[in-house]
């Protein structure tokens, strides 16, 4: 059943799942019997914001797949055979991302779309078995020049955190072998004294400065590493944004909506289904694929019209609180050097937020998803609001080649 789109203003929903004012709740908190030189694990979010974090990006890999092939999601990567897929060791849904460094410089690399000084950055990790050597877990910064590492002291078996031109500072605790740990990362560069603040499970640690040229942008982040280490961890529940009052993040999880209706479509009859039958009820299963890759069912424009398009409807959530939100949109490239033109748009109501626009297709084979940061119309996102989304597909001016939906999908992302 859709709910009704109402946004609340004024209120929050508490992530356990009780009516509460905003900044009222109580935290709660889980301890992990690991010995008191150890980290517990991450407390819960106590009460849902009532301002949406400034989403840069966020990936809980539960569209099936790492690289997107395209700059709007993990698009880059060194040594990308050994990042894989991992649907044995997660921390929430189906699938977390597997690095198994093997000597050689072997990461997925975020290229932030945003120009910003500052980042927030939360991802979850795991360390298969404690390595025998200093290892660089994550990083973050600028193109070239000093960058911030999140690192593993073997000796100490804490974390630590330095920039690359500068000491570091270990944790206030160590870590142990097949726990998840809450890593929030904040790095500002808007001036000559670049800051970077970090938190482990929610427990504040001692944060890092280094001179700096004021304004330089951060470009990327990359989760596993850039130096030749050996290593296997597992990552999870990533999200980054470009407000630095976003920090910390805290705990949370980033969850999926796959399309499960059709809504009100215009000029269907210019669209079709991947066998030339008609759009009809059940059209979007041939957009529903989990894992998002080499689909074989799709929806596609066959006839140039800017104004048609088939409307999806989606599933809803049954969380209490949301905090961002992103749209999906896997594309076939049709492997020729001629290009067209179409769109992916998700409605909120009347209001637009478009996931794509433009050329769909390459002189490649394959598939690229294409991934967009979703505000909310008013400050903060509700369920309501939420699963009151639609999506559109078409609005097609040249279909030569015919433009091609694999799958599409809505994440967002919720408090613990």
């Amino acid at each position: 059943m859709r709910w009704p789109r109402l946004l609340i203003a004024g209120s929050a929903v508490l992530a356990l799942g009780s009516l509460t004012a905003p900044g009222t709740g109580a935290a709660f908190s889980a301890v992990a019997a690991n010995g008191t030189n150890s980290f517990s694990a991450a407390a819960s979010f106590g009460t849902c914001p009532t301002t949406a974090p400034a989403i840069e990006w966020m990936d809980g890999f539960e569209m099936g797949r790492i690289f997107g092939g395209h700059a709007t999601g993990l698009a880059l990567g060194a040594n990308t055979t050994n990042v894989t897929l991992d649907s044995t060791t997660v921390r929430h849904g189906s699938y977390a991302m597997k690095v198994n460094a093997n000597g050689a410089a072997t990461n997925a690399e975020r290229l932030l779309t945003v120009a910003t000084s500052v980042a927030v950055v939360r991802f979850s990790v795991l360390l298969s078995s404690l390595p025998a050597a200093d290892v660089e877990l994550a990083r973050t910064g600028p193109s070239s020049g000093t960058q911030l590492q999140l690192l593993y002291h073997s000796s100490t078996q804490k974390l630590a955190l330095q920039f690359s031109s500068g000491t570091s500072v270990e944790s206030s605790s160590t870590v142990s072998a097949g726990q998840w740990y809450v890593i929030d990362l904040r790095i500002d560069q808007s001036t000559t004294t670049w800051a970077a603040s970090w938190q482990v499970n929610q427990v504040a640690q001692t944060g890092r400065t280094v001179a700096g040229t004021a304004g330089t942008n951060v470009y990327a982040v990359w989760f596993g590493t850039t130096l030749a280490n050996t290593f296997t961890a597992d990552y999870d529940d990533i999200a980054i944004t470009t407000a630095s009052a976003d920090y910390p993040l805290a705990d949370g999880k980033v969850l999926m909506l796959k399309p499960n209706g059709m809504g009100t479509s215009v000029g269907a009859g210019n669209l079709s289904n991947d066998d030339a039958s008609a759009i009809g009820s059940s059209s979007y299963t041939r957009v529903d694929d989990i894992p998002m890759a080499n689909s074989t069912d799709y929806i596609r424009q066959t006839v140039a019209s800017g104004t048609s398009y088939v409307e999806l409807n989606f599933e809803d959530t049954t969380d209490s609180c949301v905090r961002m939100v992103q749209g999906l949109e896997m594309n076939n490239l049709g492997n020729t050097n001629q290009s067209n033109a179409a769109k992916t748009s998700i409605f909120d109501g009347t209001t637009e937020r478009v996931v794509f626009s433009g050329n769909m297709a390459a002189s490649v084979a394959g598939e690229y998803v294409r991934v967009a940061a979703i505000s909310p119309t008013g400050t903060h996102w509700t369920p309501s609001e939420l699963n009151g989304l639609v999506m559109r597909l078409g609005y097609a001016t040249d279909v030569s080649p015919v433009p091609r939906w694999d799958a599409v999908l809505i994440e967002y992302e919720v408090p613990l």
